[in-house]
């Protein structure tokens, strides 16, 4: 059990990081990195507000 939450984890961190990648290879750099930014935005700050409710 405790493996599979490692596992999930790492690919939660490496899936990003290879899909950035991979979309250099197709598209410029400006576009890729401003929608990447714009995604973890999106995701990150609605989940950092809700922990900061909870806290």
């Amino acid at each position: 059990m405790l493996a599979a939450i490692f596992l999930i984890a790492y690919i939660g961190l490496a899936l990003p990081v290879l899909l950035v990648g991979v979309a250099l290879v197709l598209w410029p750099l400006v576009p890729v990195l401003v929608v990447f930014v714009a995604a973890i935005a999106l995701l990150s700050v609605p989940a950092g507000l809700r922990m900061l409710r909870r806290a």
